[in-house]
């Protein structure tokens, strides 16, 4: 049995190709592979088959089931003990544990044996093909297994760098290194291993710019301190050389030409680049003679550093757009509103955006700087550290800056008036590893430059003092008020605020550590003179003295008026002082993010403040549940499918800490998204939620929100009485206007059946009035939203496009993601009308790709409706044939499934066809999707329906007649089309033109071409 991918099944043990499993098997096999070798109870494998809708006879077919697996793959491959079914057969999982422990012995024996480790792990990794238990729902178990997985093939890629590095494979080991750390950037043991591959490959100056960046990765992300590996490596490679700032720009650049010239036509090639190397490589000085070059050729250049420690979560992109000369609109904000301000400037002239350490920017700044870059007119140039896979795009031309040869580290050492023998050059460049600020940092350092000038470097005298040494000896000679002050810039940042250095320390410490040369003041900020000193001074802090100099400068930054985001993260590095410091510091920020539109670096935030908050005294946890609730939130305002888990954790930490407000906080959360997009089954997690909260809340429009929110839960489950009940109880609860903006635009589906139109279109009015009187952007979308939908209905072609118009105008302040999906696919719907097919299915795929990773089946369902009417609008249904059959197998509760497998054999199978088209009347739900399934079913009867079946469609369609159906997503046209071809079938031609009479008004009414060729077509002229 496979589980390391797609959950598989090999017929026998050598077999190379996995057996064919129908979709039910499949679930089944990997419901039993989840819990294997334990038995699986009968009722959680007919929900993982079925979901929450089985059919009555589930149990007699999953018995059937497994009687055919067994007769195919043996009596042993499925076990039962009475009380349900276990997989007996074995696993990909079991023979990975045993190379895995089998790696590690030899890897640990004395001798050890490297290659047969490697070897062991390596075939262990083979046996992944992608996702494990690929195809399954994502639910609690599931993901917890995925984790554990996870952790064990991380364990095996561990093993196998291990094995390579003490095997000598160095040229493997080091891109391979690069990657996992890349994979996990907060594990220490994976920095060490890449500390120690570009040891072994003699890239000593690059080794140490590894040790950098892992500190700075632990700082900045999670708050953590280098741990006893980290520290080691460090120690052992300053023993060898440092860093110092770089030498001018100009000189940096040296040895470069090459790769300028490249660089630069790759950009007028409108080309991304990205630029890789370690920390003082030079790649700040090289992007900036990019940046000079693209100017002089007349394109418009920005050029922004990210800072490890930003003031805000898109300041990167304000530097830019200040560079541009442009600015966003406020409501808008830097992040929303980036990719249109960087279009209006590259109406003008060709951009280029030019981003240095582009890997410290923030996942929001990233994803806006990512869709500038695909404007036209707009290229993307980046530095980054080498692990980084990130943008500008898997297109990009991407160049590795390693350290320069001998020849260009002769040039620069000459630069400083010194002439040197070749051995010399020799010894400066493989102790500098080619790195120019290394190199700098050797030329200033007196013992070596004494060394050089009597000869003894490049004789056979042994070298001089380390520089780990040197800078420490100039420590020494500091007084306690300039320690105190390099150990406070050590914390703060190089360059940090020197407002800060005065108000910790005073301007007398400053100055002395000035008159020492190891600190530079540039204006407003203080900075290390040397990179090696800032090294020295962090590994020689003590962990106590660190926490209380972040918590000093933390503090210092409120009484400053520093950003919230640069307070937290202070405070946060010194949580365990001051935890519920840390912990509303942690929450301003990711305030401050949302403010900006920065959902993900506000996710980050929240996420953090809950970490914190896990230690705090069970007073202080209501805190830790509202930051949890802000973290989903975030999330799914960015959609991040993650957020469902998260917002899942957070109700039941409510739960447990009995408090309604934050449960009903939430649950909203929870259902207004996430957890109620599924189509198809009934999330019972969900709906308990959404029970518990409505009985213990006590704000009664704080339980009409969430009566609101778990009627959309149910509106895709087939449960439309509920739904209903509690949309109205939503509706009668919810009194003052902010109430209604949050209530009323959840009537969207539970108010989705044609009787319901009325009121619905009552409800959009009511909505867009409340939302022009508070000025309420996200309630003004919502109810376009709602209006747009009803004036399809009334074959209002102005008014429906006028809201789509004004929609588009709104997405950029309110767009979280089911906003901006409801316009894409709503967008293509007009694409639709408009007959513009070939763009409506771009669109429709466009609109899958942003939904999918939040609600895969709703956003399928969507999809899958809007190829429908494309292909009935082609001629092409036909070919639906075979989806449709495969969905009716595995729902066969669904109407709507009946009536398209109808409709796609009309032609082709007719009997088939008029089977499918009286299925498709039996319980269809009345809800949004009953006139979709009865326009499609009343299609096909009027193909190859026998009299009755046409008859039946005509009378529950005849009261909609005069209306267009709309069908959450797309419109199947007119209902009096069908009406007019099912009377001809009938033999009533009169009653046939009536129809087509009206149904061309309608078309024409909404300006949709489409449905008058349509007519047309079939031959209704009325």
């Amino acid at each position: 049995m496979l589980v390391l991918g797609p959950c598989a099944v090999l017929a026998h043990a050598d077999d190379d190709e996995p057996a064919a499993l129908t979709a039910v098997q499949q679930r089944l096999v990997a419901r039993l592979a989840l819990d294997a070798p334990l038995v699986v109870p009968p009722d959680d494998l007919v929900r993982a088959v079925w979901g929450q809708a089985p059919p009555a006879t589930a149990r007699a077919a999953l018995r059937n089931q497994v009687s055919r697996l067994r007769k195919r793959f043996g009596s042993g491959f499925v076990s039962t003990d009475g009380s349900g079914y276990a997989l007996a057969a074995p696993t990909d999982v079991g023979r990975v544990v045993a190379d895995v422990d089998a790696a590690e012995r030899a890897l640990r024996r004395r001798p050890a044996d490297h290659e047969a480790a490697f070897d062991l792990a390596h075939g262990a990794l083979g046996r992944w093909r992608g996702t494990p238990l690929a195809g399954m729902a994502a639910s609690a178990d599931v993901v917890a297994a995925r984790r554990r997985l996870d952790e064990l093939r991380a364990a095996a890629e561990n093993l196998r760098l291990e094995a390579a590095i003490a095997a000598g494979r160095v040229g493997w080991a080091v891109p391979e290194a690069e990657r996992l750390v890349g994979d996990r950037p907060l594990d220490e043991h994976r920095w060490v291993l890449l500390v120690d591959a570009l040891d072994a490959a003699g890239r000593r100056g690059d080794a140490l710019g590894a040790v950098d960046r892992a500190r700075t990765t632990l700082r900045d992300r999670a708050g953590l301190a280098p741990g006893p590996g980290l520290r080691a490596a460090a120690e052992r490679l300053l023993a060898i050389d440092g860093e110092v700032p770089s030498l001018g720009g100009d000189e940096l650049v040296v040895g470069r030409d090459a790769e300028l010239a490249a660089v630069a036509e790759s950009v007028l090639d409108d080309r991304p680049v990205l630029v890789l190397g370690e920390s003082g490589v030079g790649k700040t000085c090289f992007v900036d003679a990019v940046a000079s070059t693209l100017r002089s050729d007349g394109r418009r250049v920005a050029v922004a550093r990210c800072a490890a420690t930003p003031a805000t979560a898109a300041e990167v992109l304000v530097d830019l757009l200040v560079e541009l000369g442009e600015t966003t609109d406020p409501v808008s904000g830097p992040v929303d509103g980036f990719p249109a301000a960087v279009r209006r400037a590259a109406d003008l002239v060709p951009v280029v955006l030019c981003i240095d350490d582009v890997h410290l920017a923030g996942p929001s700044s990233l994803a806006a700087i990512e869709a500038a870059g695909r404007l036209a007119g707009v290229t993307v140039v980046a530095t980054a550290e080498p692990s980084w896979s990130g943008l500008p795009g898997p297109d990009a031309h991407r160049l590795v800056l390693g350290g320069l040869g001998a020849d260009a580290v002769g040039r620069l050492a000459a630069g400083t008036g010194r002439r040197l023998a070749p051995a010399q050059i020799d010894w400066l460049t493989q102790m500098s590893g080619g790195n120019p600020r290394f190199l700098a940092c050797l030329l200033d350092d007196e013992a070596v430059v004494a060394a050089l000038d009597d000869g003894t470097i490049g004789g056979t005298a042994p070298p001089p003092a380390a520089l780990g040494d040197v800078v420490r000896r100039r420590l020494g000679r500091l007084g306690p008020r300039a320690r105190d002050a390099i150990e406070v810039l050590a914390v703060v940042g190089s360059p940090g605020p020197r407002a800060v250095l005065a108000a910790l320390d005073g301007d007398e410490g400053i100055a002395d550590a000035v008159a020492q040369g190891l600190v530079v003041l540039d204006g407003d900020s203080a900075r290390f003179r040397h990179g090696a000193v800032r090294r020295v001074v962090e590994l020689d802090l003590a962990p106590g003295r660190r926490l209380e100099l972040h918590h000093a400068v933390g503090t210092a930054l409120v009484e400053l008026g520093g950003t919230a985001t640069t307070v937290a993260h202070h405070l946060l590095a010194a949580a365990a002082l001051d935890p519920r410091a840390a912990i509303a510091a942690a929450r301003a920020a990711a305030g401050e993010a949302t403010a900006q539109g920065a959902h993900r670096d506000a996710a980050r935030w929240a996420a953090r403040a809950v970490a914190v908050a896990e230690g705090v005294e069970p007073a202080q946890q209501a805190e830790a549940v509202a930051a949890r609730i802000e973290e989903g939130d975030a999330l799914r305002l960015a959609g991040d499918p993650s957020h469902i888990e998260v917002l899942f954790d957070a109700a039941d930490r409510a739960v447990a800490l009995d408090d309604p407000a934050l449960l009903g906080s939430a649950a909203f959360a929870l259902l207004q998204l996430g957890a109620s997009t599924e189509s198809g089954g009934l999330d019972e997690r969900a709906v308990a939620v959404a029970e518990q909260a409505m009985a213990t809340v006590v704000d009664p429009e704080q339980r009409a929100a969430i009566a609101a929110a778990a009627s959309l839960a149910h509106s895709m489950s087939g449960h439309t009485e509920r739904c209903q009940e509690l949309f109205a109880q939503a509706e009668a609860a919810a009194v003052s206007s902010a109430a209604r903006r949050v209530v009323l635009p959840f009537a969207y589906l539970a108010l989705g059946h044609p009787r319901h139109l009325d009121r619905r279109e009552a409800l959009a009015r009511e909505l867009l009035d409340r939302a022009a009187e508070a000025g309420d952007a996200v309630a003004r979308f919502e109810g376009l939203h709602l209006w747009f939908s009803c004036g399809l209905q009334r074959a209002d072609g102005d008014r429906v496009r006028h809201a789509l118009d004004e929609m588009g105008g709104l997405v950029d302040r309110v767009g979280d993601v089911g906003r901006r999906w409801a316009l894409a696919y709503q967008s293509a719907a007009v694409a639709h009308l408009d007959d513009d097919l070939e763009r409506s299915e771009r669109l429709s795929a466009e609109a899958l790709e942003l939904f999918a990773p939040v609600a895969a089946s709703r956003a399928m369902a969507a999809y899958s409706a809007q190829v429908l009417v494309l292909r009935m609008a082609q001629g092409r249904v036909d070919e639906l044939a075979g989806a449709a059959a495969d969905l009716v197998a595995d729902q066969p509760g669904v109407p709507a499934w009946h009536a398209v497998l109808a409709l796609a054999t009309a032609a082709s199978d007719p009997a088939t066809s008029r089977s499918e088209a009286r299925a498709a009347l039996e319980d269809v739900p009345e809800d949004f999707t009953w006139l979709a399934a009865h326009v499609i079913g009343g299609r096909a009867a009027a193909i190859a329906g026998d009299d009755d079946t046409r008859a039946e469609y005509a009378r529950r369609l005849a009261p909609w007649q005069g209306l267009v159906c709309w069908q959450g997503t797309c419109a199947f046209g007119p209902v009096d089309t069908v009406l007019a071809l099912l009377a001809r079938a009938a033999g009533d031609g009169a009653a046939a033109d009536g129809h087509a009479r009206v149904a061309r008004d309608l078309a024409t009414s909404l300006r949709a071409p489409v449905f008058v060729r349509e007519l047309d077509e079939a031959g209704l002229v009325g």
